[in-house]
């Protein structure tokens, strides 16, 4: 009898305890329905990394390329054939690129710096910019708007450096076509511009 006893009494006190802590919850105020407010979120970056003493560069998820900081970019190269010249970082991912983005405070853009840029559509160089190395924007092929703040290399650039096409190069891409442009009366260059610009 006791231990009947003794069972009852435990049984009480489970079922008194559950009682509790099922009033307890019932007690705190719950808005499961409430959607919890979306904060919106910058794209994810693919990969980055330097490409001047004070610039950086990255990739967003939606192939996006960001340049940012201020000064000059590096000059690097339209190809390397024998793994000794340096190629723009983002070249690999040349290809993909939809959109460029430059920083109001780059004043450089480097050589070949852009090259091979194939899907870009528009481009926008911004007015701090003072100087555009040769072949930054050569094999754009789907490139068909361009805002620069100059023609050529840069402002008070002389002989070849001043026409148009020195920011395109003289190779010839799928998508481009020859421009042969002259300077001092004379002289002439063949340049690759995309079809579409």
């Amino acid at each position: 009898m006791f231990k009947t006893a003794n069972l009852k009494k435990k049984a009480k006190d489970i079922v008194s305890l559950l009682l509790a802590i099922i009033i307890g919850i019932t007690a705190i105020p719950m808005n499961i329905h409430a959607e919890e407010e979306q904060t919106p979120t910058e794209p994810q970056s693919i990969t980055g990394g330097t490409c001047g003493d004070n610039l950086n560069w990255e990739i967003t998820a939606d192939y996006k390329l960001v340049i940012s900081g201020s000064g000059e970019m590096y000059d690097y190269y339209e190809s390397d054939v024998n793994n000794k010249l340096k190629l723009a970082p983002w070249a690999e991912y040349a290809a993909d690129i939809k959109e460029i983005t430059i920083g109001e405070s780059v004043t450089k853009i480097g050589e070949y710096a852009f090259y091979n840029c194939s899907s870009i559509i528009s481009i926008t160089v911004p007015d701090n910019v003072t100087f555009i190395g040769r072949g930054a924007f050569g094999g754009t092929a789907a490139l068909e708007e361009m805002h620069l703040p100059f023609v050529g290399q840069g402002k008070g650039a002389t002989t070849y450096k001043n026409l148009f096409g020195y920011v395109f190069y003289t190779k010839e891409f799928e998508g481009g076509v020859k421009c042969t442009q002259n300077y001092d009366g004379y002289y002439q260059f063949d340049y690759y511009l995309p079809e579409g610009l």
